[in-house]
């Protein structure tokens, strides 16, 4: 990773750590070693996902369900030539992230504050997103049902998972979606669901 993204990332983790006292915007049992694995597992992601999946300079990318930024300021910091929109429904997280998005200069990205369920149905948001990234956000039938609004045409579905129930869902299908491809984030346990979404 180049010495700025690291940096930033730093910052990042930093600020996580500060304003979680008042805000709990990750679990409060997190050791400081803990957090710095989830902030760069995301930007890691971004190199893993290069290869066999390419996000091309310019797509637009939805955090859904962003919480405190997870995954999508880490990725937005390591993908500059990327849009990314960070979807939240809650009012005190839509001001944290719009203070890291300052903070951080995140000029490829904005904060849109609302419910996926009302904004999955009008415009601009319905079908404007190359990819939907997703963690921890509904069990993956919701979650895929959730993002499909959002998506372009071959648009995908990333949920990250984690090794063992990726791997046990592996064979699973869903109406609407392609297969699914499971890739590995080298250096974490983290693994990435990509689910293409089928024409209807």
């Amino acid at each position: 990773m180049a010495p700025d993204l690291v940096d930033r990332l730093v910052s990042y983790g930093e600020d996580l750590l500060r304003f979680n006292r008042g805000q709990n915007l990750i679990s409060r049992r997190l050791s400081t070693a803990a957090v710095a694995k989830i902030v760069v597992e995301p930007a890691l992601a971004a190199l893993a996902l290069s290869g066999e999946f390419p996000i091309s300079d310019g797509d637009h990318v939805l955090d859904l369900g962003s919480g405190a930024g997870l995954p999508g300021i880490p990725f937005a910091m390591s993908r500059p030539d990327v849009v990314v929109v960070l979807l939240e429904r809650r009012a005190s997280r839509c001001q944290f992230l719009n203070r890291e998005k300052m903070a951080l200069a995140l000029d490829n990205t904005s904060v849109l504050c609302g419910d996926a369920v009302d904004l999955g149905s009008i415009e601009p948001w319905v079908g404007s997103f190359a990819a939907v990234f997703m963690k921890a956000l509904a069990p993956r039938p919701a979650a895929l049902s959730m993002a499909r609004p959002f998506l372009a045409a071959n648009g995908l579905a990333v949920i990250f998972s984690s090794a063992e129930s990726a791997a046990t869902d592996s064979e699973e299908s869903h109406d609407g979606w392609g297969g699914v491809t499971t890739v590995s984030v080298e250096g974490s346990d983290t693994v990435l669901e990509v689910w293409p979404a089928r024409s209807a």
